[in-house]
């Protein structure tokens, strides 16, 4: 999973929760830098927290649908 978000908090919780069920977890505060980080490890799951940056979040979005479709 790539985790997309500037909130730490939300963050912290996430990898938490996520990890202690054997998720393996790759995270971003640079929104922008979603989409090296798909490239990179090929996940499966995208989240992109748009709370504090919906213009980054919805460019990053519309890049990967773009590229990766078969990303949920």
């Amino acid at each position: 999973m790539v985790l997309g978000t500037r909130d730490d908090r939300f963050l912290r919780l996430a990898r938490f929760l996520l990890t202690r069920d054997d998720v393996e977890v790759e995270s971003t505060k640079r929104i922008a830098s979603t989409i090296d980080l798909v490239e990179r490890h090929q996940p499966d799951v995208v989240v992109i927290d748009a709370t504090e940056a919906l213009g980054d979040a919805a460019r990053a979005v519309a890049a990967l649908e773009a590229i990766h479709r078969e990303i949920g």
